[in-house]
């Protein structure tokens, strides 16, 4: 029975830690990608301080929208990653007692 009992928790210990990688892929992943949008921002915010052509204007600003929609995407992807890591360690701690 004692063996039986430690496999099943190595094979759960297993699992633990190919969750813990798979979220720590997918968290570095989304801040990469959370900071280029941060950047492309900022590079199309400087480059509208510079046009005078309405229609460069608009075009710039479409593109901007356009980012601030990515860059909210990444950071809900975020919160999402955070909420879920919360929740696994909340119920790693409940197995463990």
């Amino acid at each position: 029975m004692d063996k039986k009992k430690r496999k099943q928790r190595e094979k759960q210990l297993k699992q633990r830690q190919k969750q813990r990688q798979q979220l720590s892929h997918m968290w570095r992943y989304e801040v990469g990608q959370l900071l280029a949008s941060k950047e492309e921002l900022d590079r199309l915010y400087w480059q509208l301080e510079d046009v005078v052509n309405d229609r460069l204007v608009d075009s710039i600003i479409y593109e901007i929208k356009s980012q601030e929609a990515r860059y909210d995407y990444h950071y809900q992807n975020l919160r999402m990653l955070e909420e879920r890591t919360l929740l696994e360690a909340d119920q790693e701690q409940v197995q463990d007692k």
